[in-house]
């Protein structure tokens, strides 16, 4: 076992499972090689030979050996994908382009717009805030209003901030208090806004010189309260991010790429946070006031606000990169990559369970989605996080997939 250990280690992924199956011979109920030798085989590309030695290791051990079911759903998903078995777990009735908007799509402005006003919370970004704000101010949206939170910085911000706005073309307001955190700085924004609709752009991003004309024209379209849009990555020094790059920006390209995978918008967010950011969300300001605002949470207050605001309302999703997300050391996220993951599984588990037991779902687009779960489930299983699909419907799928299960 430790010299297949040692070969799994380092990559030898024939050498790990010639000496897996050398201990599985001389102890054919060995847990720790039948689950070893799983995972070895999945690594290999071998999902269906992973799914039965996964679940021929299920018996040795209680049901509660998390890591046994979560390399389990990762193999389940894996078969799933080989069969195309997910496929047919999409909503006949809803494609994925139906709800795919572009500028081209959509029709002029109304002679009298409504205002929308923009909440940019500030934290220590006094090397991008003049940048943030001249993005506003740059768009070509008639009716504006500007509502910067500085949420205590003890960095230049507050005095850049008065300095760019100084004679600026549209109404705005500065507001300084000490650090609360960016829920209670956007909620403390959101509340002073006189606009219809709310933009927010965190002051280290940057908006493209039309996303509010698009967002407010795309909302009023499908009559929406809500939406985003498709966004590019940047850098600290405004360079463009591309696939590739770094391991941080592929993780984010894959979680923009899942989203035309799901048959709504909507349905997206059942999995990741498509919007990636609160600076893309653009919502009606009723909308927040029947949320109760943004959620007291470090990492994840953004995707909490779209978790349960797609209860209430399908989203628009404009496919034009009308956000400039930047990604830097100062990044909130990048405190810990941990806490932030425990955060969004604690709140992504929350949902799911409301969602069987007491939650209302008034959008019907994302009841006719959840309807067909097993999409959702294999999307979950692929992500590792078995824990949201429950150790029934794990097993349920395995038998629906073929494999005999030992209870």
């Amino acid at each position: 076992m430790s010299a297949a250990l040692t070969a799994q280690t380092a990559g030898a992924l024939d050498q790990a499972a010639t000496a897996y199956e050398a201990a599985l011979a001389m102890d054919p109920r060995c847990f720790d090689a039948l689950h070893m030798l799983g995972v070895v085989r999945l690594q290999q590309g071998h999902a269906e030979h992973a799914c039965r030695l996964l679940l021929q290791a299920l018996p040795l051990q209680p049901l509660g050996h998390t890591a046994l079911l979560r390399n389990l759903g990762l193999a389940l998903a894996a078969v799933a994908k080989l069969r195309d078995v997910a496929a047919v777990a999409q909503a006949a009735d809803v494609a994925p382009p139906r709800y795919l908007l572009h500028h081209t799509d959509l029709p002029a402005l109304a002679s009298d717009p409504p205002l929308v006003s923009v909440v940019a919370p500030c934290y220590n970004h006094a090397r991008y805030v003049a940048q943030a704000l001249a993005s506003v101010m740059d768009q070509d949206y008639p009716s504006l209003e500007l509502i910067v939170v500085d949420d205590g910085s003890t960095d230049d911000s507050v005095a850049i901030i008065r300095r760019t706005l100084a004679g600026a073309p549209l109404p705005y307001r500065i507001i300084t208090h000490e650090n609360r955190g960016a829920h209670a700085a956007i909620n403390e924004g959101v509340s002073l806004a006189t606009g219809r609709y709310i933009g927010i752009l965190n002051t280290d991003d940057r908006y493209a010189p039309e996303r509010v004309g698009i967002m407010v024209r795309a909302l009023q379209h499908r009559d929406a309260r809500w939406g985003f849009s498709k966004l590019t990555l940047i850098d600290g020094n405004d360079q463009p991010i591309r696939y590739g790059d770094t391991p941080e920006a592929n993780a984010l390209f894959a979680i923009l790429d899942e989203m035309y995978r799901h048959g709504t918008a909507s349905a997206a967010f059942s999995t990741a946070n498509p919007a990636l950011t609160s600076g893309n969300l653009f919502f009606d300001k009723s909308l927040w006031q029947e949320l109760g605002g943004f959620q007291n949470l470090r990492y994840n207050h953004d995707w909490a606000f779209a978790l349960a605001a797609v209860l209430q309302a399908e989203p628009c999703f404009v496919d034009e990169p009308l956000y400039h997300y930047r990604l830097h050391a100062g990044n909130t996220i990048k405190e810990s990559t941990e806490r932030a993951r425990a955060e969004a599984d604690a709140l992504l588990l929350r949902w799911h369970r409301a969602l069987e037991t007491d939650a209302v779902v008034a959008n019907a687009s994302l009841e006719r989605s959840l309807a067909n779960r097993p999409a959702n489930d294999f999307a979950l299983m692929a992500k590792g996080a078995w824990n949201l699909v429950g150790t029934e419907r794990l097993l349920g799928y395995a038998d629906e997939l073929g494999f005999s299960i030992e209870r």
